[in-house]
C-alpha cells in the first residue's frame, strides 16, 4: 500500500462535530500511515482551521515543534 510507505509525520486533525464520513476516513488513514498522529477536537467541525483558528493553531504549531 502506498500509504503504508509514507514516512513522514504526518498530523490529522478532524472536529467531533465534521460529517461521519471524516469520522470513518481518519482513524483509517491513522492506521495507514505510520507516522501518524490523529487529534479530533472537541465541539468543532471540518471547517475548525477557518472558523476557530485560535483552538486548531496550537495543535498545529505543537505538531510542528516536535517534528521539527
Amino acid at each position: 500500500d502506498t500509504l503504508a510507505a509514507l514516512q513522514v509525520p504526518t498530523l490529522l486533525l478532524g472536529g467531533a462535530l465534521s460529517p461521519p464520513s471524516v469520522a470513518e476516513l481518519l482513524p483509517l488513514l491513522a492506521g495507514t500511515l505510520p507516522r501518524a498522529t490523529l487529534r479530533v477536537l472537541p465541539g468543532l467541525g471540518h471547517m475548525a482551521p477557518a472558523t476557530h483558528p485560535a483552538l486548531v493553531n496550537p495543535g498545529i504549531e505543537e505538531f510542528l515543534l516536535a517534528h521539527a
